[in-house]
């Protein structure tokens, strides 16, 4: 009996030892492998440079709208539907593509007038009519047509003209070339820097960057050509001017100190 209870201490002991050896093992494999894990470098040097691109506008957008009011909903859809047709028909006459034709709006909403009452000073609104705003963004690549087509949208039936306005249809083209010109100031100025304080430059171990955005340019304001407004139709096509853009990309680069 004495020796069994030895044994099954010897077993025990055992059984301790192999579960302890195992959790070291488990340890040391595991501290091993991330010691062998890639780790951000203690010293490093972090630059950032400026690339620009100064590139001119390839499309002129157009934002206008047919505003119709009347009593009867059918009759005033219908009118206003007539209209905007034949502003579409105009544009696609004129080589714009139906994919640069764009509705951006169609709103059917009541006109109120108030009527006293006759016990109170308060008023009540009523519904006097109806107004139906359709409002169309037009894509034009030609841009010797960009002012024809303007000084024709009244005339053809649209009441208002929101803007005019030159962007880019492709930004990132600009953006990659403003970026690879930015990374190469980064990586020279990177260099003068090691140079002066005489260390080396090793691998790049982050890269960041910020686009800065463009606004279009804008060259005629709300109602600027509007009829039933109380503002004149232009009699002669407006000269537009498309000028240029600057597309502009901040790169953040850390290296390496070797």
């Amino acid at each position: 009996m004495e020796l069994i209870k030895e044994k099954q201490l010897l077993f025990r002991s055992l059984a301790g030892l192999i579960g302890v050896a195992t959790l070291v093992l488990i340890y040391l494999v595991f501290s091993g492998a991330l010691l062998g894990q890639d780790q951000y470098p203690t010293r490093t040097l972090s630059v950032s440079a400026e690339g620009k691109v100064v590139a001119k506008p390839d499309v002129a957008l157009v934002s206008f709208s047919v505003v119709s009011e009347g009593k009867d909903t059918k009759v005033v859809s219908d009118e206003n539907n007539t209209r905007m047709t034949k502003v579409t028909t105009f544009l696609k006459e004129q080589g714009i593509d139906e994919k640069d034709i764009k509705t951006t709006q169609y709103s059917l909403s009541p006109v109120y007038s108030q009527r006293a009452l006759l016990s109170s000073a308060s008023f009540v609104p009523t519904i006097a009519s109806y107004s139906l705003t359709q409002t169309v963004q037009v894509k034009i690549r030609d841009f010797s047509k960009v002012s024809t087509i303007t000084a024709q949208l009244v005339p053809m039936g649209v009441n208002q003209v929101q803007n005019v306005s030159f962007s880019i249809d492709d930004p990132e083209t600009y953006r990659a070339q403003a970026r690879v010109e930015a990374l190469a100031k980064a990586r020279a100025k990177a260099q003068v820097i090691a140079d002066a304080a005489d260390i080396s430059l090793g691998d790049v171990v982050n890269v960041s960057e910020t686009a800065q955005g463009y606004s279009d340019y804008r060259v005629m304001s709300e109602k600027a050509m509007s009829s039933g407004y109380g503002i004149a139709v232009p009699a002669v096509a407006p000269s537009l001017e498309a000028g240029s853009q600057d597309i502009v990309v901040q790169a953040q680069v850390t290296y390496e100190i070797k």
